[in-house]
């Protein structure tokens, strides 16, 4: 009796390419955040004017601490505004739940 075949294990897929949707303007994309965005997401995001507009959630003072921890766990809800290679703001959207489940809120914030 000859022994039986050794198990192939299959390889993980190779990772999906980071996400970054051109838009009609050239400079501006659309992307997924990265830790390389901590010191301009830190730049734009410590604007009281920003904070003002934004859900209680979003902190003020921004610090670079929130930036580091953000852009590396950054749900893919949350999209970066990148112009000319640079953070400049971000999208994001909150599905809802329960009675509100086919909803969800969509908010933005741009920084000056």
């Amino acid at each position: 009796m000859s022994e039986p075949a050794p198990l192939k294990l299959q390889s993980s897929p190779p990772p999906h390419p980071p996400l970054r949707i051109p838009t009609t303007n050239p400079k501006l994309f659309l992307r997924g955040w990265n830790p390389a965005d901590t010191a301009a997401l830190t730049h734009a995001a410590n604007n009281r004017k920003i904070w003002m507009n934004l859900r209680d959630k979003f902190p003020s003072p921004y610090t670079t601490a929130d930036a580091e921890y953000y852009t590396a766990k950054a749900p893919a809800t949350q999209v970066c505004i990148e112009y000319e290679g640079v953070a400049v703001g971000g999208i994001g959207f909150t599905v809802k739940e329960d009675i509100e489940r086919c909803s969800a809120e969509v908010g933005y914030w741009l920084g000056e």
